[in-house]
């Protein structure tokens, strides 16, 4: 028998409310790994509670959460001072009261408005406060600046290398044909980029001989002479018995303390004196059972000078996983997968002759077999994506009972230690050192370098990374003109100098076509006839400006009276032109030539 089709009318169930979950302390904000911020004076904003819990949701999205809560916070303390609500209204009065009373550079005014609006923008669409239109983002007074390439970094200290860099410069100009600024720049790029590289991986290999002697000398010990050595509190040739040899040394060490040896003060008394004498600092010694930053510092720096790779630094140091080294598809070749916090990464592939890869190779075995000997590296080994990037560096006053990952703050410094150490040997390091080139000042080289060797923006885009070609083609332009723009600024300071050598000056720092000696002289009156005068500008010379200036002008009342003819023939003048050269200063070069204003020492003025 059928069954009977019953119609009834569909009752939809309701839509399902996504609810996000926060701390009802509505005083604190939660940074997560960077600690939390008590905002006290927040009570004295409308719906204070709701206002903290959404400023805590909205934060989550963001890497690096301090930051962008101290420019909002700006905001909470304006609003929190009128008594006033988080709304489209304050936002308003906060723009106007930057651009009024709040003395800061413009782009530092629109990154505390920008972050401010953005929050007011997500509170208004969680539904807390109706829609309304919010003011346009602030602009931030000029070009998007891009990190610094090694170029850029080295200034006009580049051009002392030219004869070491003739070479590259040569064929530069004939198979790209660039100009002289931009075959320097190509060639003290490449150059540098290639020894750094290539005295990263020599550390490295230096670093491996020295793991591989210690596993060969600590592999055959036996447990009852581990017990015996763990025990052996002296290695003073006067306290010990036996033959004092290195190997026995390093034995001791490992029975004491297995694989994380801590600072050499807690050794046995000797040791340290010992392995000091045939070329074995505490660091190094460290570094032979377990990678110190020392030896993080010189893989960070193999892979970031690397022409294929190009990551960024944080990519690097925290997204490289244990795991993420394998065989590729493609026989003969290994993928290398660098995470980022923001977008989507692909698979780098070396061949697997590379020498970069078979560094990380060997690596990524040595971790996974040294990691179970240390507190807590069996648990490490066993997550999903474990940074390959741990150490144990033991410094003054800290001792380390395990191994850690780098700290955020720590990158900088470590490259900066690798690039210092290579200068000593390769001087034409030593403007990337003196100028405190970084890990992040690597990404625009290799761009520079590609740029002007004609790769198109396409390939470029594949080596960055970057989602779009629009976004490729305007950061390869900011970084390849920045790049070459200084030398092209000294070329033309030196053509205005060469030029005027062939005019006739009037002894009044003017140069003039018709010089009247005994006028242009003795009473500077050269603003009457067609003469110009070029000013190079910097902050030591504006400093001079605003110093004549301000002397001038405090000294006016005696200079009238004392000799009036004097004062309308020659300082009045003086003092109309340096005000007319400080008021086309840019904001930058005035503020530093204020500073330094105060230190110049000018004589009596009569």
């Amino acid at each position: 028998m059928a069954k009977k089709v019953v119609r009834e009318r569909l009752n939809p169930k309701p839509s399902a409310e996504l609810h996000h979950l926060v701390a009802s302390d509505h005083n604190t904000l939660d940074l997560g790994a960077e600690g939390e911020i008590t905002i006290s004076y927040a009570r004295h904003i409308d719906q204070s509670e709701l206002v903290v819990r959404e400023l805590n949701i909205y934060l989550r999205k963001y890497a690096k959460r301090r930051g962008v809560a101290n420019c909002i916070l700006r905001y909470f303390q304006y609003v929190a001072h009128l008594r006033g609500a988080i709304s489209e209204k304050s936002l308003r009065d906060f723009r106007d009261h930057l651009n009024r009373n709040f003395e800061a550079s413009p782009s530092s005014k629109a990154q505390l408005f920008n972050h401010s609006r953005n929050f007011v923008a997500h509170f208004m669409a969680s539904g807390h406060i109706p829609d309304a239109p919010l003011p346009k983002p602030l602009s931030f007074g000029i070009g998007r600046k891009t990190k610094r390439s090694f170029s850029e970094i080295a200034g006009s200290e580049k051009n002392h290398f030219k004869e070491e860099l003739a070479d590259i410069i040569n064929q530069a100009e004939e198979c790209y044909r660039l100009g002289d600024q931009e075959a320097i720049t190509y060639a003290y790029c490449k150059e540098s980029m290639r020894i750094i590289h290539e005295f990263s991986l020599e550390r490295i290999q230096q670093w491996e001989n020295d793991c591989s002697w210690v596993d060969s000398i600590i592999s055959g010990l036996t447990s009852e002479y581990t017990s015996y050595l763990a025990n052996i509190n002296t290695f003073k040739a006067s306290e010990f018995s036996n033959e004092r040899t290195t190997d026995l040394a390093f034995q001791i060490l490992y029975s004491r303390f297995g694989r994380v040896i801590p600072p050499s003060t807690q050794w046995p008394s000797g040791i340290s004196d010992f392995l000091k004498r045939r070329g074995w600092q505490p660091r190094r010694v460290c570094g032979a059972f377990f990678p110190t930053s020392a030896q993080v510092g010189d893989f960070l720096t193999a892979i970031l000078s690397h022409e294929k790779l190009q990551p960024n630094v944080d990519s690097v140091a925290f997204g490289l996983y244990i795991n993420e080294i394998k065989p590729a598809f493609d026989k003969g070749f290994h993928s290398i997968f660098f995470d980022k916090n923001r977008g989507n990464s692909t698979p780098k592939h070396l061949a697997s002759t590379d020498p970069l890869a078979e560094v990380l190779i060997a690596l990524k075995n040595k971790m996974r077999r040294i990691l179970p000997e240390v507190p807590g590296g069996q648990h490490y080994l066993a997550q999903h994506n474990a940074p390959i990037f741990v150490h144990i560096t033991n410094g003054q006053g800290r001792d380390i009972a395990t191994f850690r990952t780098l700290d955020p703050s720590s990158t900088s410094h470590i490259v900066r230690r690798v690039i210092k150490i290579a200068s000593a040997r390769h001087k034409i390091l030593e403007p990337l050192h003196e100028g405190g080139a970084t890990g992040e000042n690597f990404r625009p080289t290799h761009t520079v370098i590609k740029r002007m060797s004609g790769v198109s923006d396409a390939e470029i885009k594949r080596g960055l990374d970057h989602k779009s070609l629009v976004t490729t083609a305007g950061y390869a332009d900011r970084v390849e003109t920045s790049s070459v723009i200084m030398g092209k600024y000294q070329d033309f300071q030196r053509y205005l100098v060469d030029e005027s050598s062939s005019i006739p000056r009037t002894g009044s720092g003017y140069l003039c076509s018709e010089p009247a000696e005994k006028a242009c002289g003795d009473f500077d009156k050269c603003f009457r006839c067609d003469a110009k005068r070029i000013v190079l500008s910097t902050p030591e010379v504006a400093a001079e400006w605003i110093a004549w200036s301000k002397k001038i002008e405090s000294s006016r009342s005696r200079l009238e009276m004392n000799n009036p003819d004097r004062w309308l023939q020659h300082w009045s003048v003086k003092l109309a032109e340096y005000q007319a050269l400080i008021d086309q200063l840019d904001q930058r070069t005035f503020k530093q030539a204020l500073k330094l204003a105060t230190s110049v020492a000018l004589p009596h003025l009569d």
